[in-house]
């Protein structure tokens, strides 16, 4: 069923907006956006409507404080943090970022030592704008970055305490996912 509705979620995407541009309105931005977050939670479930039942049997796994593969992990790893892990992986404009914020703050060193006049202010207004951006997209970056980070960690040993509280955390999913 999701197989189906991702496939046109994809084809909805790549016609919808075929060429972003400078002559791409915001309406069109907008509707684009909005596809492509349908398309993100039509994933999600595809996703887990594909493996529930992988999933309902490695749940009696981790309960029974079994051991569990490595194919197991990455199970646990597309239902807990595929999202970040994906974007992990597909981000590259992050080095990008941090010299685009070292330059205005930089920018902004240069301007603070000059008279502040309306005019350099309005100017200043748009380096802070743009510099909050890109902090926003960094900050982004390293919160995914440490959420993957922290499972995998938190998979190379896991006690029979851990199995369970992760079991009790993909049981919560999977009920989700079958409504």
């Amino acid at each position: 069923m999701y197989q189906e509705k991702v496939k046109q979620g994809v084809q909805q995407a790549a016609s919808q907006c075929p060429t972003i541009n400078h002559n791409t309105t915001i309406a069109d931005l907008q509707q684009l956006n909005q596809t492509f977050m349908t398309l993100s939670n039509d994933l999600r479930e595809g996703i887990q409507e594909s493996t529930k039942d992988e999933m309902a049997s490695l749940l009696s796994k981790l309960q029974n404080n079994e051991d569990i593969t490595s194919q197991e992990i990455e199970l646990i790893r597309l239902w807990i943090i595929g999202d970040a892990h994906s974007y992990i992986k597909m981000e590259n404009n992050y080095e990008g970022w941090i010299k685009e914020a070292q330059r205005l703050v930089e920018v902004v060193k240069s301007i603070s030592t000059k008279e502040l006049t309306p005019r350099l202010m309005g100017d200043l207004q748009g380096i802070t704008r743009d510099v909050t951006r890109t902090l926003s997209d960094i900050t982004f970056y390293k919160e995914t970055m440490e959420r993957t980070n922290k499972f995998e960690e938190s998979v190379k040993n896991l006690t029979a305490d851990n199995k369970i509280f992760l079991a009790e955390m993909l049981k919560a999913k999977l009920q989700s996912a079958c409504v």
